[in-house]
């Protein structure tokens, strides 16, 4: 669909809510029926229930979302609990999650061991959703759109989605606390 009149602007005025934070590890934001989750640092147990939280909220709301994760550069390997909360969001909402697309900064080793720790956590789980692992945003903008409107029936221009990943770079590149007034 191009992108004229009406539905350019919303595509700019698409924002995503802040649903949870869990302090210097993640952010998690949600846009209709698409979960973003914001990896400054490694992944713990804490910050992976808060993203089970929302997955399950989400599955109330949605028949089926997309989730989109950013980890930062050197964001630090996921820890055990969190490593085993993530296998089970994948394995218990696997037929309410559509699309997962990771994008993991860097390069180098430490971007190799990310990927391959995703890797293996995504052998655990169902193959009942596409997943995919990206080194840049350019690179999912290119995937998810279609992905998205194929697996779930709802349209996400890539417009609407790229105004999404910048306010979530934003969110990635300066932290943010969630106040005892927000959720």
């Amino acid at each position: 669909m191009p992108l004229t009149g009406s539905n350019l602007n919303d595509s700019r005025a698409a924002r995503l809510t802040l649903e949870s934070v869990e302090s210097g590890v993640c952010a998690i934001g949600t846009w209709r029926n698409v979960v973003v989750i914001v990896w400054w640092s490694a992944g713990t147990g804490p910050a992976t229930q808060r993203l089970e939280q929302v997955t399950a909220q989400m599955r109330t709301v949605n028949e089926k979302s997309t989730h989109i994760h950013l980890v930062k550069n050197r964001a630090g390997m996921p820890d055990a609990d969190a490593r085993t909360t993530l296998v089970k969001i994948m394995r218990e909402h696997a037929e309410g999650i559509a699309n997962c697309a990771v994008v993991v900064g860097g390069t180098g080793f430490w971007a190799s061991t990310m990927r391959s720790a995703i890797t293996s956590m995504r052998l655990l789980s169902p193959r009942s959703f596409e997943m995919r692992l990206h080194s840049t945003a350019a690179e999912m903008i290119a995937w998810l759109p279609k992905a998205h409107v194929t697996r779930t029936g709802v349209t996400m221009p890539e417009a609407t989605l790229s105004a999404l990943l910048q306010q979530a770079g934003e969110w990635l590149e300066n932290g943010m606390v969630l106040h005892s007034d927000e959720r």
